[in-house]
């Protein structure tokens, strides 16, 4: 029913510490293949090719934002206008997706060996996208822009290479301090919760 969503996540910087990237302009059209080059060989260099996936990710998501026309509506959509008026009719006039890659500055902090097949990567990531024009932000949210997120990754190595076997945020809330960020194969979860227009 609503088409238009904010992207995931979007990360464009290549390496560590290094100034955030702008984005890679696009014509609409099927750009060439991205290649990335696998480093794997200790661990801060698998977090580092970890974000050039990232980056990737977002800029091709970028693109096939740009291919699909914003005029060109979902059925559901359609039917969906033709029942509503008021406010439920003018939640479908949403802005068009932003069609944009975000952009992420990332620093790791620490590299902890803990023996010859286990380490863990502490980082800061941070929200680098320049602001719209006309936007203003909270305090909050400026706190938030400015303080970034703490990410824990835990790698394993497997033969010479080391791999990304985990990776954890930090929480202030709950009794967890660090959130798993993959669930692995979790069991399917039971529908109790009723949020949205229904």
């Amino acid at each position: 029913m609503y088409k238009y969503a904010i992207p995931t996540l979007a990360f464009l910087l290549a390496g560590c510490g290094e100034k955030p990237a702008a984005p890679v302009p696009t014509t609409g059209k099927s750009a060439a293949p991205h290649k990335i080059s696998l480093r794997l060989a200790s661990p801060d260099q698998t977090i580092k090719t970890w974000w050039n996936i990232r980056d990737l990710e977002e800029i091709e998501n970028k693109e096939r934002c740009e291919t699909r026309p914003v005029a060109e509506e979902d059925e559901s959509e359609k039917y969906g206008k033709t029942i509503s008026i008021g406010a439920a009719l003018a939640s479908y006039d949403m802005s068009p997706p932003k069609c944009r890659a975000d952009i992420y500055s990332r620093d790791i902090i620490e590299v902890k060996v803990e023996s010859e097949t286990r380490a863990v990567v502490l980082a800061r990531i941070k929200p680098a996208t320049p602001v719209p024009e006309g936007v203003s932000l909270a305090a909050s949210q400026e706190k938030e822009r400015s303080e970034g997120a703490l990410y824990r990754y835990v790698l394993e190595k497997v033969d010479s290479e080391w791999k990304i076997e985990q990776m954890y945020r930090r929480s202030d809330y709950g009794d967890n301090a660090w959130r798993p960020v993959f669930e692995g194969n979790a069991p399917e979860s039971a529908h109790t919760f009723v949020y949205g227009p229904q």
